[in-house]
């Protein structure tokens, strides 16, 4: 496992990332941020180059604890590619408003629940058939047992 420092050679702007396969593993590997992935759409791959920061990290938990560190460290949140603290998560993100745009549209337009998979639209025969089963499941009796599982999934998610 090692952290990973990729620098766009045209205005110098950096993504720092964590990676949990070797190095040889993941050679060309150049990071799944967003901001990453447009920047070298944009500009070319070959104008960024990969930089090994720490190399041959032992666990998970100091792999992402050392990946917050080089972020701040660069200050590659601000100046830069990544769009959070690091460590895995969305600890630090702050959506653009172009992204709640985004996500409004997707909530309202073609990846809306009314719509199936990879955005193709149900037919009508298909909705009604959705809507029989959720009647016949409506005010039906739910056992004790189901609720309590309900409740310990519920639970798990929110730690």
């Amino acid at each position: 496992m090692y952290i990973y420092k990729i620098t766009n050679s045209i205005n110098g702007n950096s993504y720092v990332g964590l990676k949990t396969s070797t190095v040889e593993e993941s050679e060309s590997y150049y990071g799944s941020g967003k901001l990453i992935q447009d920047a070298i759409k944009k500009y070319g791959k070959h104008n960024f180059t990969k930089e090994i920061l720490e190399r041959d990290i032992v666990s998970f938990e100091l792999l992402c604890e050392r990946e917050r560190y080089y972020i701040q460290l660069y200050n590659t949140k601000e100046n830069g590619y990544n769009m959070t603290d690091g460590g895995l998560g969305m600890h630090g993100y702050k959506p653009t408003e172009e992204h709640k745009r985004n996500m409004r549209k997707a909530l309202s337009g073609e990846n809306h629940p009314r719509y199936g998979k990879n955005g193709v639209k149900m037919t009508d025969e298909t909705k009604l058939k959705i809507s029989e089963k959720a009647k016949l499941r409506k005010g039906r009796p739910v056992s004790e047992e189901t609720r309590r599982k309900i409740s310990e999934s519920l639970k798990k998610r929110k730690s």
